[in-house]
């Protein structure tokens, strides 16, 4: 993998992140790297071993970026509960929240059938949360693209981009290319 798109993304959230204020500069001292908190709700069903190894590699492309992650696990139980209570909880300024879902005959009519996910910004009343087909992913690794995981961490790592970057945010080149 080239450092394309780990530079595209990291450029975009430098410029994103100097106007926030969330990475500067105090005192000739660098701040700490913003620190996120990805929650994960897997209504896919990913097999745990490939959604460990897509937030991995996703992590590591936002770690480039100058960001650093961690993640929950919000998977339901049995009972149809989240088993981190941090899942059932309102989501703090420091999290995102990324779903895994099978793509629908309602996001095929909305975004076509080629769409790995979608990001909605937080409009009033809702949070902001992206979302990755995970079916739709399954069939691009299929076509011997590259594995499951390593897709799906791509495409993990470009919707947080849209998260952080917002809607309009893709790039001619690298991670946050539309295609």
């Amino acid at each position: 993998m080239g450092n394309a798109p780990q530079i595209t993304l990291m450029l975009a959230i430098s410029v994103v992140t100097h106007f926030t204020a969330a990475v500067g500069f105090s005192a000739g001292r660098r701040t700490p790297a913003p620190r996120l908190t990805v929650r994960v709700f897997n209504y896919a069903q990913v097999p745990i071993q490939t959604q460990s190894l897509g937030q991995k590699i996703a992590a590591r492309i936002l770690h480039r970026a100058g960001i650093e992650t961690s993640w929950l696990d919000c998977s339901l139980s049995s009972e149809g509960k989240h088993q981190v209570s941090d899942c059932n909880e309102p989501a703090a300024a420091s999290f995102l929240d990324l779903r895994l879902v099978p793509a629908c005959p309602a996001t095929i009519a909305q975004f076509g059938s080629q769409t790995l996910g979608i990001a909605a910004q937080a409009q009033e009343g809702t949070r902001a949360a992206a979302g990755v087909f995970y079916d739709r992913v399954q069939k691009l690794a299929r076509g011997d693209a590259a594995s499951t995981a390593m897709i799906l961490g791509h495409a993990m790592a470009h919707e947080l981009g849209h998260l952080l970057l917002g809607t309009n945010s893709h790039s001619p080149v690298g991670l946050m290319r539309a295609k």
